[in-house]
């Protein structure tokens, strides 16, 4: 399973056998973790107001002006929670702030290390692969032996889970969702990213274009409609008589996609207690408590 991940959307491709099977998107990925999200601004966002304040001070200690007035502009001005993440995390690869040789200014190092947002990623990224194994096994594909993430909303793995080898934390906890939605107890799955994910998006791109020139993509693009009663998935290139359309989404319709992300939310509850997040993540009880 590749999973890139961007600011607005997660793209997936679902290989078997060494061919692609399965192609979803859907707009959830890094502006859902870090923007402000449906009627919200900077001033409800967690990250801009715990981080702001801290970063605009070693700004000025360090008489940074020039980052410092780009901050300014983008809280005062832009009020753009997304454009102030952006600004946290370039901090790390600015020249002035290299020579100065700041590793206050580590944004990712910063959350690696904040035990209160860490559910935050682990919501995410459980959300994302719950989505796919109910997508997988309604298509009737077996459980994956790989998941590769790549694209720049994936450089938060390393946020919740240090160990870029094997991932091995995130490899439990995937192989735990899997099981409980495919109700089995044998998922083996290995977990990889690069330390490059864009460019290897890129190159994953020039590998399909070169060996699968006749590939018709759209007609592998299927969307996981999310219903609990009954698992489906549905193809955006063919209507057929099964084909969900507006005026199927009644009310008992739209009751059963709630009641999906319910159980969801029940699977992440059992699987704090189960894999012990506390531990695993070093997530903080105080935002376990919030959660729940």
């Amino acid at each position: 399973v590749s999973v890139d991940i961007g600011g607005g959307t997660t793209d997936i491709m679902i290989y078997a056998n060494g061919e692609p099977k399965l192609i979803s998107s859907f707009r959830f990925a890094g502006n859902a973790i870090f923007g402000d999200g449906f009627n919200g601004s900077i001033n409800t966002n967690g990250f801009v107001q715990k981080y702001y304040p801290k970063f605009k001070e070693i700004l000025i200690q360090n008489d940074l002006k020039v980052e410092l007035e780009i901050l300014e502009k983008l809280y005062n001005d832009n009020q753009s929670s997304q454009d102030i993440i952006n600004f946290f995390f370039s901090l790390h690869e600015n020249k002035n702030i290299k020579d100065k040789q700041l590793k206050k200014l580590d944004f990712s190092e910063k959350l690696a290390n904040d035990s209160d947002f860490k559910i935050i990623f682990l919501l995410f990224y459980s959300s994302v692969v719950y989505h796919i194994a109910e997508l997988m096994k309604a298509k009737g594909l077996e459980s994956p032996r790989n998941i590769v993430f790549s694209g720049t909303g994936s450089k938060t793995l390393q946020i919740i889970d240090q160990d870029t080898k094997n991932y091995t934390s995130l490899k439990t906890l995937f192989e735990a969702i899997f099981n409980n939605v495919y109700h089995e107890k044998d998922s083996k799955i290995t977990v990889k990213a690069s330390e490059s994910p864009k460019e290897v998006t890129c190159k994953g791109g020039f590998y399909i274009g070169r060996d699968l020139e006749s590939l018709n993509h759209t007609e592998l693009v299927e969307i996981n409609i999310g219903n609990s009663d009954k698992l489906a998935v549905q193809s955006i290139s063919k209507v057929t008589d099964t084909t969900i359309k507006y005026k199927d989404l009644t009310k008992s319709y739209i009751n059963c996609v709630i009641k999906n992300v319910e159980d969801f939310y029940s699977l992440f509850n059992k699987l704090m207690v189960e894999l012990n997040f506390k531990d695993s993540f070093d997530v903080s009880n105080k935002s376990a408590k919030v959660f729940n």
